[in-house]
């Protein structure tokens, strides 16, 4: 009887811990794709350097801002909350979504006004990155002039 304690409490602690280490992953998603902000949580920074982990090499999503690209033809700029909930979606299917890494160089992070990458789900064709850019690139107001320089005072 007394072998049987520690049997008994190494099954309970095994089944505790099991429950615990996949109830914080399925924390971790619930807690993902919450708003549209285009710079990524802690949640689904852990989140994507996992799920990518074949496609991002070194790339680490920490702190990253990200652009959201969909449509068949790649030319939709889609939502964070979209991309996560169709994750969450096929997750239930044990499956997983059609997504892809592009990263942006440093040059094209100015450009954009600071995203760092981009993130593809269900497209047919890989997008352009010039064209996604453009798309995304802050509006540059042309300066007003200065009445001072023109003579209109």
């Amino acid at each position: 009887m007394a072998s049987l304690k520690p049997n008994i409490m190494k099954y309970f602690l095994t089944t505790v811990f099991c429950f615990l280490i996949s109830y914080s992953f399925g924390q971790n998603l619930d807690s993902c794709g919450v708003d549209n902000n285009s710079k990524l949580t802690i949640f689904e920074s852990k989140y994507l350097n996992e799920y990518l982990k074949n496609q991002r090499d070194t790339f680490d999503f920490t702190g990253k801002q990200i652009i959201f690209v969909t449509g068949s033809n790649a030319g939709t700029i889609g939502e964070k909350i979209e991309y996560f909930s169709d994750i969450k979606e096929w997750e239930i299917r044990n499956s997983k979504i059609v997504t892809d890494l592009i990263i942006l160089t440093k040059e094209e992070k100015i450009e954009t006004g600071g995203y760092d990458a981009i993130l593809t789900y269900w497209v047919k064709l890989l997008p352009v990155k010039k064209k996604i850019i453009d798309k995304i690139k802050p509006a540059t107001k042309p300066a007003k002039p200065n009445p001072l320089s023109t003579g209109e005072v």
